[in-house]
């Protein structure tokens, strides 16, 4: 953490403070990511075993599929249905998990999931393959 404001004028600090970015954005990204931590709490209340514990330990792979999934380019416009988006997130964060976790028990059945979601390769191969399993509005194929 102490490394993100080590020099604010260098990375990671400019990676994740872009010029452009606005405090409407920023703060509609926050409410996003508010959202889905919340449905995720209430999944391990209700989830077991591995479903249970990608809910824990798969939380930032889920938001940012779950961002994915929505506008972010209409965060700057004040018009934008925003309560209408969080709403998708949060359904959007269910079916993501279940996704996530189907992938990785045929993929990765005997991994770790601590482990696995530190790992970026795995990662990504996970996110491309619940990708493919969304067309550009969310549906799932």
């Amino acid at each position: 953490m102490g490394k993100l404001w080590e020099d604010v004028q260098k990375e990671p600090y400019t990676a994740l403070f872009r010029p452009g970015l606005t405090a409407l954005r920023l703060w509609r990204s926050v409410e996003i990511l508010r959202a889905v931590d919340a449905v995720l709490k209430e999944q391990q209340a209700v989830r077991e075993g591995r479903e249970r514990m990608v809910a824990v330990h798969g939380n930032r792979l889920i938001l940012h599929q779950v961002f994915r999934l929505l506008p972010r380019d209409r965060f700057d416009d004040d018009r934008l249905d925003f309560e209408g988006v969080r709403g998708a997130a949060s359904r959007e964060t269910v079916v993501v998990l279940e996704l996530l976790a189907g992938s990785i028990n045929q993929i990765y059945p005997n991994a770790y999931l601590n482990s696995l979601f530190k790992n970026l390769s795995k990662c990504k191969a996970l996110t491309d393959e619940t990708s493919i399993r969304f067309t550009p509005e969310g549906d799932e194929r």
